[in-house]
């Protein structure tokens, strides 16, 4: 006897028979494109509220030195005084209950995993909902990351113009460093001064200047295979790290140090036996990942980063007459 048994049905993925618009595939891809597109919104942003804060700091400035107009003067110095006062309200409740420093630092620790963090919370209802909320995340992360650039790309930028100031009082210092390492003081000498070269080029490393999708490893269009990308972009402050106030022998660390495929330079024949300078030789250091971007950031745009920085300082204090975070 022979008993029928209907196939089976094949095994269906999870979300195959969502419309689009409620596949979970679809809200994860859409989620992550919306997200990096976020990214420079974000940094834009966080130049539209330097000059916001820059813009109301100045009408304040103004308004608190107008000899014209007492009312508002006074109505500035209130201001000033309800901000310091509201601060130091903060300080005296925090000294007497410790646990609300904890308790607004874990708020600020949730807050800042809702607002910075993608993919945190459960998807949303459908792929656009969800592509509009990692974009919001995206710009969050994209003015973040303008303030942190700045905060530390301020103190270099202050290192560096120190750097060319006291750059021939220093520079005995160099030849003795230099010496130190095994070099004869000719050649010290000559690596003390200080660097005219072409700099470091980041993020476009010279060897990516034809585009090639042999060389970048994406597809690129047969129309631009093989042209080479202009030297106004690829020399441009862009593109080029030259940090202030370097000699020929910083910089060549420095390159050594951000860049894996460099290993020395030549030198003039008369110098260092012919040897030229080379940095396992001179046992250099060569950075991590995470510093050889920071490090190979070219200083236009951590001078950037900075001047937003100081611009945004003023919005800092917005909230300061509300008795400090909540």
């Amino acid at each position: 006897m022979e008993v029928y048994a209907p196939p089976r049905p094949k095994p269906v993925s999870p979300g195959a028979h969502e419309p689009w618009d409620h596949n979970p595939a679809v809200k994860v891809v859409g989620g992550s494109a919306a997200f990096l597109v976020g990214l420079p919104f974000g940094a834009g942003r966080s130049v539209y509220h330097a000059v916001g804060d820059l813009k109301d700091a100045a009408l304040f400035a103004g308004k608190l030195a107008n000899p014209f107009d007492p009312k508002g003067r006074e109505e500035a110095a209130g201001q000033v005084r309800n901000g310091v006062h509201g601060a130091l309200q903060y300080g005296r409740s925090v000294v007497a209950d410790p646990r609300r420093l904890r308790a607004d630092a874990l708020a600020a620790g949730k807050t800042a995993l809702r607002d910075l963090v993608p993919f945190n919370r459960p998807m949303a209802d459908t792929a656009w909902d969800e592509m509009k909320r990692e974009f919001g995340v995206g710009m969050n992360d994209g003015e973040g990351l303008v303030n942190v650039v700045g905060f530390f790309g301020g103190g270099e930028a202050l290192a560096g113009m120190r750097a060319v100031r006291t750059f021939e009082a220093t520079r005995d210092a160099r030849i003795a460093k230099s010496m130190a390492q095994g070099l004869d003081r000719k050649t010290a000498e000559y690596l003390s001064k200080p660097y005219e070269g072409r700099g470091h080029h980041s993020p476009i490393p010279q060897r990516r200047s034809v585009i090639s999708s042999e060389k970048w490893k994406i597809p690129i269009p047969p129309v631009l295979q093989g042209k080479k990308i202009p030297a106004w972009i690829m020399d441009s402050p862009l593109n080029v790290s030259k940090p202030r106030g370097m000699s020929q022998a910083d910089f060549y660390e420095y390159h050594y140090g951000v860049d894996k495929r460099f290993q020395g330079a030549k030198l003039p024949a008369n110098l260092n036996g012919g040897k030229g300078w080379s940095g396992k030789r001179l046992n250099q250091k060569r950075y991590g990942f995470p510093e050889r971007v920071w490090r190979g950031t070219p200083t236009f745009w951590k001078d950037g980063a900075a001047i937003v920085d100081a611009g945004e300082f003023p919005g800092l204090f917005e909230n300061q007459t509300q008795g400090g975070p909540q």
